[in-house]
């Protein structure tokens, strides 16, 4: 499921492919689990929002300069 909503961003043109590896493309979930199995509890939309936004999309967004 995330693979698809990746490449639906990527033909969008508002993820540039060149930047994602296979950790960053897992890192939504893997984040997200992380938080499900600590708290036993589900990942508040906060969370999820936060995870995307502050996170994943910073690393993966077309147009952007890379950082070295």
């Amino acid at each position: 499921m995330m693979a698809a909503i990746i490449q639906r961003a990527v033909e969008r043109g508002e993820i540039d492919p060149g930047r994602l590896s296979p950790r960053i493309a897992s890192l939504p979930l893997d984040l997200a689990r992380h938080d499900l199995i600590m708290n036993r509890a589900p990942v508040p939309d906060k969370t999820l929002t936060g995870i995307v936004d502050r996170l994943f999309l910073p690393l993966v967004l077309a147009g952007r300069p890379r950082r070295t």
